[in-house]
């Protein structure tokens, strides 16, 4: 409950890991993890995940999280000319969900924000 409800006020947030060529230092992307904002900090990510109580708050979290990143997304593009792709891991149980799997396409442009952006993951994990 206390997830659904730091989802539906706002409180879970895309937080971006950047990711570097060790070779040449320069950064190549960045990795998109969902993290819970309460009491003005961030909620340690073992916390957070064992706070997810059902299978439906999941994909509830990656609808929202995809939501945020395309848009912010647009703005780094529109602020940098050599805009990295950010990466994201995503549950088995939203490649099972319809309306996650329909939602990415709807939120894309391709004036602003394409498939090129994105490089997306499927959790290892076996519960999810």
């Amino acid at each position: 409950r206390q997830v659904r409800a730091a989802l539906s006020s706002g409180r879970i947030i895309p937080y971006y890991q950047p990711q570097f060529d060790l070779e040449t230092g320069a950064m190549v992307g960045a990795e998109v993890l969902a993290r819970w904002v309460r009491d003005e900090r961030i909620v340690e990510a073992m916390v957070f995940l064992a706070a997810i109580d059902d299978y439906e708050t999941a994909p509830m979290i990656g609808a929202q999280i995809t939501r945020q990143v395309v848009e912010n997304m647009a703005t780094y593009k529109t602020a940098f000319a050599d805009a990295v792709p950010f990466s994201m891991n995503i549950s088995r149980s939203q490649i099972r969900n319809h309306e996650f799997l329909t939602l990415l396409p709807q939120l894309l442009n391709p004036d602003a924000v394409s498939y090129q952006d994105f490089i997306i993951y499927l959790s290892h994990d076996p519960l999810t």
